[in-house]
């Protein structure tokens, strides 16, 4: 017969549960996403998810997710460039590289670089955004933290995209959190713009009405985007302005009934001096402009 001699392991189960596990994880909201955004965005995830960060490496965003190209299935969609919003291949995987920001903070990873956007994004706190750009802006951290990490990420069937990081926990149940301060307020001078202007081309309203979305319309910073590159590949001279009050020089809209069904709309036409008045006066070369604004549009649009 043989004889058996029981050996307790040197490490049990609980030793390792209580030691590793999941280090801290983010999540961010991206249901306001249109499908080419989200589609982005599900795609620069599947690139990172399952990412061995050893000890001692760095990881890069741009090496990891690669160039963002249509032939590599992504789309053309929101982003921001230079203080404009503007569409681009790629657009809002600077969501993902946020989310993934956030998660590398709280897992103790050493930031080695990370960019702010050049306007303000709402899926996050001032100050905890990363921007990303091909060739030009990358989020970069490092693994000191004397093991390897493991990077697992997706988006949930409510659009909202989660970062986790596991490895070593931090010791004595330590965790770490991510705070946004305001540190310093630039001063700005402010542009007061009543009225639009005669021969200044075709004029746009943003924001019409009053009430709130029972008798206003405002288009988004998105759309806005779009009639603003219309309008300049067709040569349009255009400006934006305000109406200005019923019967005292402005005019009404019927802009708010289809915002109300939730349509992207914009008010547009020509700038008038005494609206409502018995004569009215408008610039023949304002009424030129709105005839290209107006094809370029319908063509384009």
């Amino acid at each position: 017969t043989l004889e058996v001699d029981p050996v307790d392991p040197k490490v049990t189960q609980e030793d390792v549960n209580s030691k590793y596990g999941m280090i801290a994880s983010a999540v961010t909201n991206a249901s306001s996403s249109k499908s080419s955004r989200l589609k982005n965005i599900q795609l620069a995830v599947s690139l990172i998810n399952g990412t061995r960060l050893r000890d001692g490496q760095t990881f890069s965003f741009n090496d990891t997710v690669g160039e963002r190209t249509t032939a590599r299935g992504f789309k053309k969609a929101t982003a921001y460039s230079g203080g404009d919003v503007t569409e681009e291949v790629g657009g809002g995987i600077c969501q993902v590289s946020t989310t993934l920001f956030n998660a590398a903070v709280k897992s103790d990873m050493e930031i080695v670089e990370r960019h702010n956007h050049s306007l303000t994004v709402s899926y996050v706190d001032k100050g905890k955004d990363a921007a990303v750009n091909w060739k030009s802006q990358d989020l970069k951290f490092a693994n000191h933290t004397g093991q390897d990490v493991y990077i697992c990420c997706f988006v949930s069937e409510d659009k909202r995209v989660r970062f986790a990081f596991f490895g070593k926990l931090l010791p004595n149940g330590e965790t770490i959190t991510v705070e946004a301060r305001t540190t310093e307020t630039v001063k700005y001078d402010t542009e007061y713009i009543e009225s639009a202007f005669l021969s200044r081309g075709l004029a746009f309203n943003k924001f019409t009405g009053a009430r709130g979305k029972s008798g206003s319309n405002d288009a988004n910073a998105e759309y806005v985007a779009k009639i603003r590159r219309i309008m300049d590949d067709a040569d349009v001279s255009f400006q934006f302005c305000e109406l200005g009050k019923v019967d005292v020089g402005g005019g009404g809209t019927i802009a708010y009934i289809m915002a109300v069904y939730c349509m992207n709309v914009i008010d547009s036409g020509v700038a008038v001096l005494s609206m409502h008045a018995p004569y009215e006066v408008t610039s023949k070369a304002d009424v030129y402009e709105a005839y290209k604004g107006y094809r370029a549009f319908l063509l384009n649009a």
